[in-house]
């Protein structure tokens, strides 16, 4: 039947026939997955597709993804693939992955490990509750430690013997050693 060109043929009750005959109700050969399966404490997510030369479904890119999973210093989204079964039958593989949500405050993701959070390195801070560092926000200003958790942490640190500062209309030497405080008494 032309209609049906990219779809299958339910075998039971339907719609379509030829000659007579009940061929069975018209269907997409594919649905979501969350249509089919169960069993799993978050969002399942993917396409099931039909298999028409074993008149069955195909749920291998099926995924059940949960959020709250514990990474190291934060919390993730652990997802796991289609292991078996069907609806409440539905049982998922525990060959799972996890990806960091969010870190902690001093912490985010670094570099192609998205499993864990670690401290954010000197010049950042991890505000908490994302996964990205965020820069020192003032330029020439840094954090004295790893693991700093908010932009007030960042200082300018002076020199050994003093600091030069130089802008468009010149330089000055501003002696001593120390961090240069900002006006309110915050460090800078």
């Amino acid at each position: 039947h032309s209609s049906c060109k990219t779809v299958h043929f339910e075998p039971y009750g339907g719609d379509q026939s030829v000659c007579g005959k009940s061929l069975g109700q018209c269907v997409s050969n594919e649905t979501s997955c969350a249509d089919r399966l169960e069993n799993c404490d978050g969002t399942i997510g993917g396409k099931a597709h039909w298999i028409s030369d074993s008149r069955g479904w195909n749920y291998s890119d099926c995924t059940c993804t949960t959020i709250g999973a514990v990474v190291e210093n934060g919390t993730g989204r652990k997802t796991c693939g289609w292991s078996e079964g069907e609806k409440d039958s539905t049982v998922w593989s525990s060959d799972c992955s996890v990806e960091v949500a969010e870190c902690k405050g001093g912490y985010c993701v670094q570099g192609a490990d998205s499993s864990k959070c670690v401290p954010a390195p000197k010049g950042y801070y991890g505000a908490g509750g994302t996964k990205v560092c965020q820069a020192c926000p003032d330029v020439g200003t840094t954090t004295q430690v790893e693991g700093a958790a908010s932009a007030a942490e960042c200082v300018m640190v002076r020199g050994v013997g003093g600091t030069r500062f130089c802008d468009d209309e010149g330089c000055f030497y501003l002696p001593g050693t120390g961090f240069i405080q900002k006006a309110n008494g915050q460090k800078y």
